[in-house]
């Protein structure tokens, strides 16, 4: 299980990567949501996470032209 703590973390990185996303720092976004995915771990919490972070990695793939990476980011999203 995902200590709450971490649960926090997590929440915060989504949250910097959509204030990012907004601000049109897209490589920020996208940097600080990839940091997160790589501090989610298998657990259930750890894993809605992951997905709602992969979906702000493709949310700036999608918005800068690189489409296939954006349908990767999503399929695994929904896959996991």
């Amino acid at each position: 299980s995902t200590p709450a703590g971490d649960s926090h973390r997590l929440t915060l990185a989504e949250l910097e990567s959509d204030l990012e996303f907004a601000r049109g720092d897209l490589e920020a976004a996208k940097d600080i949501a990839l940091e997160g995915i790589e501090q989610c771990d298998a657990s259930r919490v750890g894993q809605r996470h992951r997905a709602r972070l992969l979906a702000c990695v493709g949310r700036v793939f999608l918005n800068t032209g690189r489409f296939v990476e954006a349908q990767e980011c999503f399929q695994t999203m929904v896959a996991d």
